[in-house]
């Protein structure tokens, strides 16, 4: 194994797992519902009213599974946010207070939602990462991480949600801000796609674990569908196939929205700097900033996981619309 060391201590951006949403159906779409902006603006969004009825997003950019005091007696600082899956679960169960006025209407209201838990805990990793813990270390942080998520679940089970989805981490090793931060002139560092392999095998890790907690959720809430997204095959699918789904083979480990480097990423000069330029052709990106995906890769992906979720039910996911 050869072990991830960040070497400059220069700070990660924040990974793209967040936290718990809530949609009024089944749909696998990864844009934020800005609820508190649209609140905000009385309510208003795009010329239209937008309400807690089309779904109430509790996610945080940049938060973690385990609390702050978990990293905090491990020296591990996230540059972010103190926010955790816990501050989520206390403003889920407020939201419910508010909107929720009867045993009844609760009830109701999660007959027809989905509550979509996660991804989260890949932040968890990325901080630990980049503040030096060798990758054996954070593999003994995965049963934490499991278990405030499966107690998670548990919670909105006993608050009523009876359809959830939990999906586990994408393949951190070949996302353009880590191949660009762990970079190594050791060729068995990387699988045969150019990924990080002892990233991608701690992420294995942490979704088996993830699959093995919800199993047992299952057999003790028989009557709720809990329901694992898989993140990871359906990234590796389009990764794998990628002419099939219109990406180009040349830059599959390239973020369209950045500078420098054989992956086009620098932390220094991340998407959005005056001087960073977008690519021309986004639709043939994988990544869009080093860090989240291109809209192509998550209606493929979404697609995969439609199709996979809800066999039969769906054409081929390459033919699926948006």
């Amino acid at each position: 194994m050869v072990d991830l060391k960040v070497g400059s201590r220069a700070k990660l951006a924040p990974w793209s797992s967040d936290g718990i949403r809530i949609r009024s159906s089944i749909e696998f779409q990864m844009a934020y519902l800005r609820f508190v902006e649209n609140q905000r603006a009385g309510g208003m969004f795009g010329g239209e009213l937008i309400g807690v009825d089309h779904g109430v997003n509790f996610a945080v950019a940049g938060s973690t599974a385990l609390d702050y005091s978990f990293f905090s007696t491990r020296g591990i600082y996230n540059p972010v946010t103190n926010n955790s899956l816990g501050d989520q679960l206390n403003w889920f169960k407020s939201h419910l207070s508010t909107n929720c006025h009867s045993l009844a209407a609760r009830s109701k209201m999660f007959t027809r939602a989905l509550v979509f838990l996660g991804e989260i805990g890949g932040n968890d990793i990325n901080y630990s990462l980049q503040e030096g813990k060798s990758i054996q270390e954070v593999y003994s942080y995965l049963p934490y991480m499991t278990e405030v998520i499966s107690n998670a679940v548990r919670e909105v089970i006993h608050l009523g949600a009876v359809n959830i989805v939990v999906p586990g981490n994408f393949p951190m090793g070949c996302f353009p801000i880590f191949l660009t931060k762990f970079s190594c002139g050791d060729p068995t560092t990387y699988d045969d796609m150019g990924c990080l392999r002892d990233l991608n095998e701690l992420v294995l890790a942490q979704n088996k674990f993830l699959q093995e907690a919800l199993a047992l959720l299952r057999l003790e809430f028989p009557h709720v569908v809990i329901i694992y997204a898989d993140y990871y095959t359906s990234f590796q699918t389009i990764l794998r196939r990628a002419p099939d789904f219109g990406f180009n083979e040349q830059s599959l480990l390239q973020a369209c929205c950045g500078i420098g480097g054989i992956h086009n990423y620098d932390e220094e000069r991340a998407c959005g700097h005056p001087d960073v330029p977008v690519c021309h052709n986004p639709v043939q990106y994988i990544s869009w900033d080093g860090i989240h995906l291109t809209q192509d890769a998550y209606r493929h992906i979404t697609a995969i996981l439609i199709h996979d979720i809800l066999p039969g039910t769906m054409g081929s996911p390459m033919t699926m619309e948006a």
